[in-house]
């Protein structure tokens, strides 16, 4: 069974939240900030752990993990669960559009920023949209209107089917290349990304993939995601979190639909969907819904008859096409406008002000919604008003209202009460901010000042509501019912005290109404003026408007504070104080709106680090399942091997009883033969013949040797015994399968990161790696925790084992220096990680290819030149990287420096001290002395570094001091000299003042021994008649020998020399086969380079080799006259 659809029904049919939450990915656990990470393989999210399944998603349904919120409905695999590919490609396309439009949009707001007031605006906007109307494809982008009318500043634009959506891939790409819309800098990007994913599309919505496709969906997928991250910070909405689920999908799940089922076509339900919403259409346009299901019946039936036909267009003409393009404007203009009637002096406030309005162009439906908003707005002010002049105290509207020096008022019964159920009488706690006030005059709480503006806007209320009739006048305290209000002082006025107040100067910009005249609008602006103007709280100072701040005193005053009690007081106005105030409490504000956001950014880091160790719980419980799960197959393998043990100690032992069993029925068989011979002659017999025939049966052995036998084989006893492995049993029961450890720890691993690792991502087998792992925390600083877990794993891509684990060495520092060998050529994959999290770049792929020798230089081929050379035979570097030399044929010693530039020489033909006759071996001992093997002379001269005569030891004989042609030199790790002496068929090993201390090859016989070297407490010696290598011990032991005579790999024909290449690894010289091998230690041969001839990396007869201090190999190349620098 399958089922496929749309990704969002997909997520909602398995019981999984939707499409925006933390693993939106259906089929694996991957986190939606983890989904532009395409360095993983292809099996990553589909095999292992990170594998989502159905067991999965029902075991995570109590736990509300992993964004499952529902049990899902069907019980169907979920790689039988297929994405439907016309939805991917919409849902794609529709992130790059938005990503276009957005773009587009940024460019023409800075654009139009630049621009005169007059000039044409959002050009940039209207190219694309004509662009993608030239490709035949109906779109456009429009503003969103707020319920006001007025733009939103969000847009909207056309929704595309997918035939249009096909259209747009094929051909906008060409277009987008040759207008002007995009940032020159990334124009190409966007260009390539819709043209790579239109590639990309084509081939997932092919009927008949071709076998391995998927691999390329695969590459192309990964390709995808890397070029669209590849604009994060350069252009909007390209980040890396903006990769969506579905294109997730595209590397990881779709080539693994592509690859079981071979193509994602068959699965799709468009047709379906076709007709589901035909059926719709039908259901919902009937008024008599019993028709409608042979209405639909009838619709599909027609579908499928018309299948092979294609729709004529019908021809539409437009009847009266002026009037539909210009009558009706006309029409429009001519309808009746409706205006809201304003008040004859409209207020200075636009708010207050209702602008006429062209209502003939809206519909019936706008009309109702703005009646309804108006009406609403003004039931709005109303109550805003009321609520405005209610007591928080009693929650009724003001009795006497009463201001404390806070500035908040209230009903003087409230604060009556609250000071009768205060301890002090004299103290008095404000309800409001809670602070405390002393009260005047024995606490009569009458005593405090009254809000005249509170108590106005009360008696204006209590008209309007026609609760009072008459008012009493702030001027002349005349009551009367035909009285004004003024708006700025908040105050009444009669009829006589108004007209003094409009000629007053300073009041001729005062708004003053007639109270029985009062508007909706009026009562809105009073809400506001409900604080009104501020009085001074002082005795005989009630109606005294606060106007001035005491900086010394840091509180507001009026005209006559400043003449009574802040004489030389520091003032200012209570405006500009208001203001600073004002500025000051802004700025606060602002620092605690950014203390609030710095708050919840630590939320949202703590809600993530509980999403992620959510993930590492339960990752440990699988980890521990799979572990235990691991056990038990192991025990079940040993199960399995002790039954096979059984089986097999059984037929051992049934074998034996049925020889048993078998001997003693061919016994039987035998005694009743001889019982029924017996018979048959005693019937037969005479008496005589019977006792002759008693006597033979008497004395014949068979019944009673067979008896016996019989006794003794019985009397074994067999038995099975199972010996139980109790000491595993108790390590189990008290050690446990593992443990578990909370670790508290600085460290983050996303800012930590591995340095020195090959940029290029290539290594060669055999070669050590080395990188270090700094560990950071989350500001980026270095950090250590002495707990924390490194781990560095390194998997075969092809294989996907873990091939090596690299050693880690803790600096105690913050960093870790990591060294890794890689034995196997192919691709590997490195993972870091820090307490089982990756760092930052972590895994990272590294190609190791099979190792190989090339040649870097030569010299010494050049004639008449000082550093020509005859015949080379020996050599040595010294600690300071100079190379020596010996000439056979010149007898001579040559120095020449790394690079092969010629130095020095020494030495001459002869036999005096000095002279030399047919040199071979060479060594440096101490770094300051050259031994040279004297070969037909029988002895080793010792010189300084720079030629001069030291001394000697030897001469020709067979004596345990005497020599006979040397030939090798080594230097042992005490300082010894090691001497291959050829012609005694020994090696010996001689102090520095000459004196043999032992000799090998006396007890395992050595034919010609040509050179010995010490590696690892083993002497290694090169026997050229035996066409082999000899490994002795350091006690002169025979160990194992190295190669046999031949041309193949790990055969030889006469190796002259054999020296240490890197620990564990040999270089040898193959001198008659003209290569040069390399080998392990215990004998593996690793590779070979070279073949006869006189270019370079070829040789004739190699016979001696070194190693610089940068590991490059110096080789003798005698019969070339040369020497030849080679590097891996």
């Amino acid at each position: 069974m399958f089922l496929g659809g749309d990704y969002k029904f997909l997520l909602m049919v398995m019981g999984l939240s939707g499409a925006t939450s933390t693993h939106a990915c259906l089929w694996c656990l991957i986190h939606k900030l983890d989904r532009w990470d395409t360095s993983k393989p292809l099996n990553h999210y589909n095999l292992g752990e990170m594998k989502r399944t159905l067991d999965h998603i029902k075991s995570m349904l109590p736990l509300k993990k992993y964004s499952v919120i529902n049990k899902p409905l069907f019980n169907i695999e979920l790689d039988h669960i297929i994405l439907d590919e016309l939805h991917l490609m919409m849902r794609v396309t529709d992130r790059l559009t938005e990503n276009i439009i957005t773009e587009v949009m940024e460019r023409d707001g800075e654009a139009d920023m630049r621009k005169k007031r007059g000039e044409k605006q959002g050009i940039y906007l209207e190219s694309l949209v004509s662009t993608i109307n030239k490709i035949g494809i109906p779109f456009s982008i429009w503003e969103k209107k707020n319920s006001d009318g007025k733009g939103s500043g969000s847009y909207e634009w056309t929704s595309l089917i997918g035939s249009d959506k096909k259209k747009m891939m094929e051909l906008l790409p060409a277009q987008l290349a040759k207008i002007d819309i995009h940032y020159p800098e990334i124009r190409q990007t966007v260009v390539q990304l819709w043209s790579d994913f239109h590639k990309l599309y084509n081939i997932i919505s092919d009927y008949d993939t071709k076998a391995g496709q998927y691999l390329e969906v695969e590459e192309k997928g990964k390709k995808f995601i890397d070029l669209f991250c590849s604009l994060a910070g350069k252009r909007m909405n390209y980040d890396k979190k903006r990769v969506t689920p579905y294109m997730h999908t595209i590397p990881y799940h779709v080539p693994h639909f592509i690859k079981n089922f071979s193509t994602m076509k068959q699965f799709t339900g468009q047709g379906v969907e076709k007709n589901n919403d035909d059926a719709k259409r039908i259901f919902f346009q009937k008024s008599n819904k019993w028709d409608v299901a042979r209405d639909v019946l009838q619709s599909e039936s027609r579908q499928i008859a018309l299948q092979g036909y294609e729709r004529e267009k019908r021809k539409y003409n437009n009847q009266n096409k002026n009037y539909w393009e210009e009558g009706i404007v006309e029409t429009r203009k001519k309808r009746q406008r409706s205006q809201v009637i304003t008040s004859e002096e409209p207020g200075p406030s636009d708010e207050l002000t209702e602008q006429e309005e062209d209502l003939g162009k809206l519909s019936v439906s706008q009309l109702k919604e703005r009646i309804k908003s108006k009406n609403i707005q003004k039931i709005m002010d109303a109550k805003k008003l009321q609520e405005d002049l209610r007591c928080c105290v009693c929650m009724n509207t003001y009795t006497d209202p009463k201001q404390l020096p806070c500035l908040h008022f209230f009903c003087l019964q409230c604060l009556n009460d609250i000071q009768r159920q205060s301890k002090d009488c004299d103290i008095i706690t404000c309800p409001e901010c809670r602070l405390e006030f002393s009260v005047e005059n024995s606490g009569n709480l009458s005593d405090l000042p009254t809000n005249i503006c509170v108590s106005n806007m009360l008696n204006v209320v209590a008209i309007k509501e026609g609760n009072i009739t008459e008012v009493k006048c702030g001027n002349c305290d005349k009551r009367s019912s035909n009285c004004f209000f003024c708006f700025h002082c908040c105050s009444f006025w009669c009829e006589e005290c108004v007209v003094a107040h409009n000629t007053i100067k300073t009041n001729r910009g005062h708004r003053v109404r007639l109270v029985n005249d009062l508007r909706d609008y009026d009562f809105k602006e009073l809400s506001r003026r409900i604080v009104g103007p501020a009085f001074c709280c002082k005795k005989d100072h009630e109606n005294e408007e606060l106007r001035f701040f005491c900086k010394n005193c840091e509180r507001a005053i009026c005209n006559i504070c400043i003449v009574t009690d802040h004489k030389r007081h520091t003032l200012m106005l209570l405006e500009d104080a208001v203001d600073e105030a004002k500025a000051e409490v802004e700025s606060l504000i602002n620092s605690k709106k950014k203390l609030i956001e710095e708050k919840k950014s630590k939320i949202n880091e703590v809600e993530e680090k509980c999403t992620k160790f959510q993930n590492k719980t339960s990752i440990a419980k699988h980890s521990a399942r799979a572990f235990a799960d691991d056990m038990i197959a192991v025990i079940e393998a040993k199960t399995q091997e002790m039954f096979e043990k059984v089986d097999k100690n059984s037929k051992e032992v049934f074998d034996f009883f049925k020889r048993q069993q078998s001997c003693l029925e061919k016994q039987i068989e035998v005694i009743e033969k001889d019982c029924k011979e017996t018979e048959e002659f005693v019937e037969q017999s005479a008496s005589v013949e019977l006792l002759r025939y008693k006597s033979k049966l008497e004395k014949s052995p068979c019944v009673f040797e067979h008896e016996t036998g019989s006794h003794d084989d019985l009397s074994v006893f067999c038995h099975l015994l199972l010996e139980k492995n109790d000491t595993l049993m108790d390590a189990v029961k008290s050690q446990g399968i593992g443990s578990v450890k909370t670790l508290q720890t600085l460290t983050s691993p996303d800012e930590s990161c591995v340095e020195g690792k090959r940029k290029c991502g290539k290594s060669t087998v055999g070669f050590k790696e080395r990188f270090v792992i700094t560990t950071k925390n989350v500001r980026g600083e270095q950090c250590y925790t002495e707990d924390d877990r490194i781990r560095v794993k390194v998997v075969n891509w092809d294989s996907r084992d873990s091939v090596t684990t690299a050693q880690v060495r803790d600096n105690q520092d913050g960093t870790y220096f990591i060294t890794n060998l890689f034995a196997q050529t192919g691709k590997h994959e490195i993972s870091v990680t820090i307490n089982e999290e990756h760092v930052r770049g972590s895994p990272f792929a590294v190609v190791v290819k099979a190792r190989s020798v090339t040649p870097v230089s030569k010299f010494g081929e050049q004639r008449l030149h000082p550093g020509s050379l005859s015949k080379p035979w020996g050599i040595a570097v010294s600690p300071c990287n100079e190379i020596a030399v010996t000439e056979s044929n010149a007898n001579s010693v040559k120095i020449f420096s790394y690079n092969g530039t010629y130095l020095r020489s020494f030495g001459r033909k002869g036999n005096k001290e000095g002279e030399f006759y047919y040199p071979t071996g060479i060594a440096f001992k101490d770094g300051e002395k050259i031994l040279v093997s004297d070969t037909f002379n029988h002895r080793v001269q010792f010189f300084c570094d720079h030629g001069n005569y030291l001394g000697q030891f030897g001469g020709e004989g067979s004596l345990d001091h005497q020599l006979k042609y040397p030939h090798g030199l080594f230097v042992d790790s005490v300082g010894n000299i090691i001497v291959a002496d050829s012609g005694n068929k020994l090696v010996k090993f001689f102090s520095p003042t000459g004196f043999c201390l032992k000799k090998i090859g006396e007890e395992y016989h050595l034919k010609k021994p040509f050179n010995c070297i010490q590696h690892d407490n083993l002497f290694l010696i090169s026997d050229i008649s035996e066409h082999c290598i000899k490994v002795f011990d350091s006690k002169g032991q025979f160990q194992y020998k190295i190669g046999k005579r031949g041309q193949g790999d790990g055969e030889f024909n006469e190796p002259s020399h054999v020296s240490v290449y890197r620990p564990g690894e040999l270089i040898i010289c193959d001198s008659l086969n003209h290569r040069v091998q390399i080998f392990k230690l215990n004998g593996t041969f690793v590779l070979k380079f070279g073949e006869k001839g006189d270019n370079a990396g070829e040789f004739k007869r190699p016979t001696s080799s070194a190693v610089l201090r940068d590991d490059k190999i110096v080789l003798i190349d005698c019969f070339n006259d040369r020497i030849q620098i080679l590097s891996e």
